[in-house]
């Protein structure tokens, strides 16, 4: 950068800050125009390819969370100690809780007739690595109504493939006849 003065280089380094700046409060359309081949023209281009991944990113975050809110089925995250962290529409239809009722709260109160035991169960396998295949069972919704759905649960990895979490999905399946009710028990017995 011989040769070029404090003024020359200040000028298109505010212009950086200010659209690393815009892109922080959510303006991904800023990408800094300095584009010299000098060492701060580098780094406006390194800027603005960084903005872009930002800009790609956040448009994939928000189709992804439009297609989780809009399923009807109950997709919840919860924690490896089964702590709700995230609860759809789908889920607040069915189990009759609103996100802000069961965020923090024990993925249990979903099972509260063994206790939470086959949740726990769930997630010591996940935390061991195990993929657990889809199952039925019933579920309490708020009302105390027994519902029964077909469960998947999956691990949740951050970016250095760590385990930090689990999804759940719950499909209602009221009025199908997977499950076998308990008059069809008591006519197979006599």
């Amino acid at each position: 950068m011989s040769g070029r003065t404090d003024k020359e280089i200040a000028r298109p380094l505010q212009e950086i800050l200010r659209c690393v700046e815009a892109a922080a409060a959510g303006d991904t359309s800023r990408v800094p125009e300095h584009w010299a081949a000098d060492e701060v023209g580098q780094l406006s281009q390194a800027t603005g390819r960084l903005i872009s991944v930002l800009a790609r990113s956040e448009n994939l975050i928000y189709h992804l969370a439009a297609l989780v809110e809009s399923s009807g089925d109950a997709i919840i995250s919860h924690t490896l100690d089964g702590r709700i962290l995230s609860w759809n529409k789908g889920a607040q239809r069915i189990y009759g809780y609103s996100a802000e009722e069961v965020k923090g709260q024990s993925i249990d109160i979903l099972s509260p007739q063994d206790g939470g035991r086959q949740m726990r169960q769930c997630l010591k396998q996940i935390r061991n690595g195990e993929k657990l295949l889809p199952f039925e069972t019933m579920h309490q919704a708020r009302n105390g109504r027994h519902i029964p759905v077909l469960v998947r649960v999956a691990g949740i990895t951050d970016s250095t493939r760590k385990m930090i979490g689990a999804s759940f999905v719950a499909q209602d399946l009221t009025g199908t006849n997977l499950l076998p009710s308990k008059n069809s028990e008591k006519n197979k017995a006599a």
